[in-house]
């Protein structure tokens, strides 16, 4: 992966098909891979054992909003150390 990569997605979808969405991502956070899928290709992110949780809601008129930000540090790969030779 680059300095960043990103993945988005919008749609407007029933009830039914976001539950099985949301599903999904808990399926991807007890296996600890998230598989996100679009027509330009797959994204995959690896959650650590630690996840930042924040979650908000709000109503306005007729118009309701549900924000669910989940983030997590990834977690130190020993293959990815440096190693000195001397």
């Amino acid at each position: 992966m680059t300095e960043e990569d990103r993945f988005n997605c919008e749609s407007l979808e029933d009830t039914e098909t976001i539950a099985k969405y949301l599903q999904s991502l808990i399926d991807g956070f007890e296996k600890k891979e998230i598989s996100l899928k679009s027509d330009e290709g797959e994204f995959v992110l690896h959650p650590g054992d630690m996840i930042d949780l924040t979650v908000k809601a709000k109503k306005k008129r007729n118009k309701s909003k549900l924000t669910l930000k989940i983030s997590w540090k990834d977690s130190f790969n020993a293959d990815d150390s440096l190693s000195i030779k001397v």
